[in-house]
């Protein structure tokens, strides 16, 4: 059973799986589901599945929440679990669509976690291991010996026909599953494009039996023949999870006609691969990158994996053997890209190959052990429709956004992060005129603009003495002199803020940047801050940002995980009298209840500049007025 629940502090919507009839919600570790905040009792509820219902017990003194109504310690509530129940700062809700009593997580987890910890340690003193994958041969002859060395304290732990069974069952099947969601995501050509392939010679099988590996392919073929013709959804994502409830009912149905060998040989199977992962790869993650629908890894602790699928954050279920293990990948992820950390620098920015980017952070910075976050390139190409199409933008708010790209209207790009900033960005840029000149400006390469003419430039740390630093603030002086007709930086977050500003003031109209921000207002008053370092006065900053921004679009995550434009607001002038810039809403959102979706609508409201772009053909003025895409005379005559 899946709950969703989210914190009204930062909206980042949570998902758990609640295996049990009865859990306990709190702030102690002790609960089955922990929620960290100071406003949470140490345990707040009691839920426990009835006949027809769940029955809530508040055991905490803040009480709780359900429909509007308050309920105090000691009171017992019956709740269906669709609506919400609230405990200041979380609401919690059952997700029924995507629940099942046999989901997609592992079973026997911290059983295949404990043997592979085990075995792991085994190899590491009977084979001389260190943590480096350098120092470990490569060749067939030494793969082979490894796996050899892992069947036998394999087997020494317990792992056997005859011993352990129903874990060498679990293993079995797991082994199975990833089979069947391997060809699964295969056979989606659009997803096949992003999975992470290791072409490397450790990750294939050197102690391959063929006759079983036949029946593999088999067993794979039968599995997907029941499971596939049932699913519905054409997105992949959502065949994936119907999958993943359906699969673990169809093992159990199957399982009882494999044979002794052949089950141990899978079981073996899935964890060589597994320590191989470890010894050569990514470990743990190495599954995680392959997967297209997951889009951020955040490894909080050796002991702590969470995932983001859906603008929705969950918790893998998968773990890492050790903190050495867990420093040692960090190591190996970010020393195949040239950098390195260590003691003396515990933090580090970068970017894999595929363009994924990457933070890390080792002890002493890091409190609970080695922590790192990947955020996952997506080669998956967005443009207007696609969003049109998602939901998260109306296709007037899409109509307008293009027109103003096309009159070289400066726009500023607001929200939280993770929601989908810079991928509207990429959206914006394709609006751009082919003959224009573009220089983007990244601190991290992100942006892929689908453009005849554009440099991609990125700002670079210094070495260890400090030498060779080249900032955002740096880059943007230099591209003024690169005879950019638009300067686009992926996100104004210092000094630069400036200098970006002036180079909108001073002929490069049409620029656009990303800034982290709630609402406009908050964006404008962020980047009045950006600016103050420089020394002008606060009624000069605020004439440079009106002057410089004529649009403002706010995205934001819902507690669904969606990704929504919430508002376009043009800024109008600086108000003297009240020292404000003052805005104007073009777009708002209205919140829709039965659909629980936000829907923009026009606030009536025409931009100032409306009739520039109307007398140019970017826009129509029933764009503002009715419900249909506008666009320009010139558009609809091609």
């Amino acid at each position: 059973m899946l709950l969703r629940y989210y914190s009204q502090f930062d909206g980042q919507p949570r998902i758990a799986n609640i295996a049990s009839r009865r859990f306990r919600i709190g702030s102690a570790p002790s609960n089955e589901l922990t929620v960290s905040s100071p406003f949470v009792d140490p345990e707040s509820l009691e839920i426990q599945r009835s006949e027809s219902n769940w029955i809530v017990r508040v055991l905490g003194s803040n009480g709780c929440e359900l429909n509007g109504v308050q309920f105090q310690r000691g009171a017992e509530i019956s709740w269906d679990g669709t609506s919400r129940l609230s405990v200041f700062p979380f609401a919690f809700q059952f997700d029924f669509e995507e629940s099942s009593s046999n989901t997609g997580t592992k079973r026997c987890t911290a059983e295949m976690h404990e043997i592979t910890r085990k075995v792991h340690l085994d190899l590491l003193q009977q084979m001389h291991y260190s943590g480096s994958s350098i120092e470990i041969p490569k060749d067939t002859e030494s793969i082979l010996a490894l796996e050899r060395a892992i069947e036998v304290n394999a087997i020494h732990h317990g792992l056997g026909e005859n011993a352990n069974a129903y874990l060498v069952h679990e293993l079995a099947g797991t082994c199975l599953r990833d089979e069947l969601l391997s060809l699964l995501i295969t056979n989606d050509s659009e997803s096949a494009k992003q999975i992470w392939k290791s072409d490397a010679l450790w990750s294939r099988l050197a102690s391959i039996v063929p006759d079983h590996e036949t029946e593999l392919k088999r067993w794979t073929l039968t599995c997907a023949r029941k499971l596939f013709s049932k699913l519905e959804n054409s997105q992949l994502e959502r065949r994936l999870a119907q999958v993943d409830r359906a699969y673990w009912d169809l093992w159990d149905q199957l399982s009882p006609k494999l044979l002794r060998t052949f089950g141990m040989y899978l079981a073996l199977r899935h964890l060589k691969k597994q320590l191989k992962d470890i010894l050569f790869g990514f470990g743990p993650l190495e599954d995680l990158l392959r997967i297209p629908t997951i889009s951020e890894i955040m490894v909080n602790s050796s002991q702590e994996i969470f995932i983001e699928r859906s603008g929705v954050l969950q918790n893998s279920g998968r773990k890492f053997v050790s903190d050495e293990v867990t420093t040692t990948i960090i190591e190996r992820i970010v020393g195949s890209v040239g950098r390195r950390i260590d003691t003396a620098q515990p933090m580090v920015d970068a970017r894999l190959p595929d363009g994924s980017r990457v933070n890390a952070m080792i002890p002493p910075l890091a409190v609970k052990g080695p922590c790192l976050t990947i955020r996952k390139f997506s080669k998956k190409r967005f443009n207007m429709n696609l969003l049109v199409e998602y939901g998260s933008v109306s296709p007037q708010v899409a109509a307008f956004l293009e027109g103003c790209v096309r009159a070289k209207k400066s726009i500023l790009v607001s929200g939280g992060t993770g929601t989908g900033k810079t991928t509207l960005l990429n959206c914006l840029s394709l609006a751009i005129p082919p003959q224009e000149r573009i220089i983007c400006i990244e601190d991290t390469h992100e942006l892929q603009l689908d453009h005849p003419h554009v440099v991609f430039v990125e700002c670079r740390d210094g070495n260890n003495e400090g030498k060779g630093k080249v900032t955002i603030r740096d880059l943007v002086r230099n591209a003024l002199r690169q005879r950019p007709d638009r300067v686009i930086v992926g996100e104004c977050r210092s000094d630069e803020a400036l200098d970006m500003l002036q180079a909108m003031n001073t002929g490069h109209s049409g620029s656009m940047t990303t800034i982290h921000a709630n609402t406009p207002e908050d964006a404008l008053r962020r980047l009045e801050v950006l600016v103050r370092d420089s020394g002008l006065p606060a009624d000069a900053i605020r004439q440079q940002i009106v002057s410089a921004i004529d649009i403002v679009v706010q995205i934001t995550r819902m507690h669904c995980g969606r990704r929504v434009v919430s508002g376009v607001t043009e800024v109008i002038r600086f108000d003297e009298s009240v020292q404000t810039i003052q805005l104007r809403p073009i777009f708002h959102s209205v919140f829709d209840e039965a659909t629980e979706t936000i829907q923009l609508v026009p606030t009536g409201c025409i931009p100032s500049f409306a009739g520039e772009m109307v007398r140019d053909n970017h826009i129509r003025l029933d764009l503002f007025l009715k419900g249909n895409r506008g666009t320009s005379d010139k558009e609809s005559k091609q």
